[in-house]
């Protein structure tokens, strides 16, 4: 009599892993508290752009001013790096940069994910450099600490390039007008960086 050797067929198909090493509760838990750690970070980041903007001092120590003064800035040295860096770029626009992470952050926190992300950050790589354009129309008090203007040097550089196009035509309009046609196409531009 011929042995019959029984096959036993793996009811496993190739590729397939088997049994997840964690529950499935425990990695959707893991992954929700990532996107909550992600939106903290970011309204953190988001916080300390604006402490740092709004303790900017052009006294403090910088890439721009070299002293042996102590720093002011409530964040220290990169503080007074970063405030100085963003307003001597952006000027004021710079806060909108601020809120933006600010938003994202929370959105993050709430959603746990941004679905048009790119889009957003298109949007706001345009929207700040048209706000610092609209913000660099007027000229600034004699006061004021940024030398560059409201708009700062990225403002101005847009501002003289708009005046540059126009000519004869941007002489007749005054500058009050610049900036609200300016904040006319830059805010619904940064709007969509909210998306």
């Amino acid at each position: 009599m011929a042995s019959k050797t029984a096959t036993v067929k793996s009811t496993k198909k190739r590729g397939d892993k088997g049994d997840p090493f964690l529950p499935v509760a425990f990695v959707i838990w893991l992954k929700n508290t990532a996107w909550r750690l992600l939106g903290l970070g970011l309204i953190a980041l988001a916080l300390g752009v604006a402490a740092a903007l709004f303790s900017y001092s052009p006294a403090d120590p910088s890439h721009n001013h070299i002293t042996d003064a102590p720093v002011t800035n409530w964040l220290g040295w990169p503080g007074a790096e970063t405030s100085e860096f963003l307003l001597s770029a952006l000027g004021l626009a710079a806060y909108a940069l601020a809120i933006t992470l600010a938003f994202w952050g929370f959105k993050i926190i709430r959603v746990k994910w941004l679905p048009y992300f790119l889009g957003n950050l298109a949007a706001l790589l345009v929207a700040l450099p048209v706000l610092a354009t609209a913000l660099a129309a007027p000229a600034p008090d004699p006061g004021f600490p940024i030398q560059s203007g409201y708009g700062g040097a990225i403002g101005y550089l847009g501002y003289q390039q708009v005046q540059r196009l126009l000519g004869g035509v941007a002489a007749s309009v005054p500058t009050w007008a610049w900036t609200y046609i300016g904040f006319a196409v830059a805010l619904p531009i940064w709007a969509m960086s909210f998306a």
